[in-house]
């Protein structure tokens, strides 16, 4: 009888270490999955910052082109503005 019941718990022992083996196992599993699905998603969040980076650099240079004299120049003369040193052309061709 003593020989029976160290048989069932050994098999019980078995089992249950088994079962505790397999889950361990699928956790494992679940955790590499769970890892590699937020290093992708890290690396789609860096590569969208650098792309951000990059239009707040060229829109920096777009702000500082547009600050320019040139640029103040062709849209004072939109308006129709003239500078005391230009030419008046109207005048000219009588427009």
């Amino acid at each position: 009888m003593q020989e029976e019941k160290f048989k069932k718990i050994v098999i019980a022992s078995t089992v249950a270490a088994v079962i505790l083996f397999v889950f361990l196992i699928v956790f494992l599993v679940g955790q590499i999955i769970s890892i590699s699905a937020q290093k992708k998603r890290d690396k789609e969040l860096e590569q969208l910052i650098e792309q951000y980076h990059q239009l707040i650099n060229s829109q920096e240079n777009d702000i500082s082109i547009y600050e320019g004299r040139v640029w103040l120049e062709i849209a004072a003369r939109e308006l129709g503005m003239k500078f005391p040193d230009d030419i008046d052309w109207d005048k000219i061709f009588g427009a």
